[in-house]
């Protein structure tokens, strides 16, 4: 065995690859299996990818390829726990039953985390302490809801409840409200569906059925909200973003006013709901920890802390924008990542105000200074009911 190892750590990635490229119909296609099993039980997990990753461009057998992505990430998931206590787990959710109190991750937790995301593109693993706790919350409180205004950064709060919630159960939806006729249909779907463990709805507007399943305690909600100020800008940015579902060609000035007023009607109604969390997208960028934090405690999710980390940094702007920019992922009818929600443009880690002009810039400051001056604090956010 030491002489096995010894052989698969002196393998390099270019001597992966080019076994890799030598993959097509006339080789037998189990001796693929056979790599990715030596390579993947010997621990090179991101390696065995690549060769996988390489492998899909040359294979047609669906099969194989999900038995060598099943065996790969077999292995990983079997990594996280001690050489004595290995048993073939399959699911982020099997995994963490299985941790218990005082688990100690290994020390390459962080590479592991990190190669979950690429084995699954976009849901990493998280490590979650109290799993089976959270599996009986789940039992009376089944549907989470990223419930955010427009340009809030609602599409960060989905993604991570997308990510938790895989982590928690192993039979999740995920959806956008457009996938729906309406909003009622995802419940409905979910309610017929008795091995669904998790719902997960991204949804801008305050909707009865949303409101209803909080107001029993199903259902708990995630606002994001931002300043108007920022919002306007953001939201004009997406207007002229082609990418967008906002998009428009040669936009009007008074869209601007449509959507602060729509945003501010719809912030207080949501806002005014029971099993709610509010949480300022000045926080999620620039202290996603906090942010992830509350969120999590809100959920009565117990994260281990290098799961914490390794979140804090992967919903961090710069690894979301690369999310929105990757050109592996399909898009859905309105443009976005089907998995992730994200679009091309969607985040910059530039101000949006450099996507306007002074014209808009000075539109933006009128109409926040006079007409909806009462609607807003000193610091541009929309007063709740008053």
């Amino acid at each position: 065995m030491a002489a096995r190892l010894n052989l698969c750590e002196s393998l390099t990635v270019v001597g992966l690859l080019e076994a890799a490229n030598q993959v097509n119909s006339s080789i037998p296609a189990i001796g693929l299996l056979k790599n990715l099993q030596f390579l993947a039980s010997c621990g090179q997990l991101r390696d065995s990818i690549k060769v996988l990753e390489r492998a899909e461009f040359a294979l047609k057998d669906e099969l194989l390829l999900r038995q060598a992505r099943s065996c790969i990430q077999s292995n990983l998931l079997a990594s996280f726990l001690p050489a004595t206590e290995r048993v073939n787990v399959r699911t982020y959710a099997g995994l963490n039953k299985l941790l218990t109190i005082g688990f100690v991750p290994p020390s390459n937790a962080i590479d592991l985390l990190e190669a979950s995301a690429e084995l699954n593109l976009a849901t990493p693993l998280v490590l979650i302490q109290n799993s089976r706790q959270v599996d009986q919350s789940l039992q009376i409180t089944p549907y989470w809801i990223a419930y955010g205004n427009v340009r809030s950064g609602s599409t960060v709060v989905f993604n991570l409840l997308r990510i938790l919630a895989n982590s928690s159960a192993d039979s999740v939806l995920s959806a956008w409200e457009g996938d729906f006729q309406n909003p009622s249909k995802f419940f409905e779907i979910l309610s017929e569906s008795p091995g669904i463990d998790i719902g997960v709805l991204k949804i801008h507007r305050s909707d009865a059925a949303v409101n209803s399943f909080l107001a029993s305690g199903a259902a708990r909600a995630v606002i994001t909200f931002r300043d108007m100020r920022t919002a306007c800008y953001s939201y004009w940015r997406m207007l002229h973003n082609r990418h967008s579902p906002f998009f428009m060609k040669d936009p009007s000035l008074d869209k601007l006013d449509e959507f602060i007023k729509n945003e501010i009607r719809e912030f207080r109604e949501k806002s005014s709901q029971p099993n709610t969390l509010l949480i300022g997208e000045s926080t999620l960028r620039s202290c996603p920890r906090e942010a992830i934090s509350k969120i999590t405690g809100f959920l009565g999710i117990d994260l281990e802390a290098e799961s914490d980390n390794f979140l804090s940094d992967y919903l961090g702007v710069e690894r979301m924008k690369g999310l929105a920019e990757d050109g592996r992922s399909t898009r859905n009818s309105a443009g976005h990542k089907q998995k992730t929600y994200l679009h091309v443009n969607h985040v910059t880690n530039d101000s949006s105000a450099n996507a306007c002009d002074e014209r808009a810039k000075e539109y933006i400051e009128s109409i926040l200074s006079t007409k909806f001056k009462m609607e807003l604090d000193r610091d541009c956010c929309i007063l709740a009911n008053h």
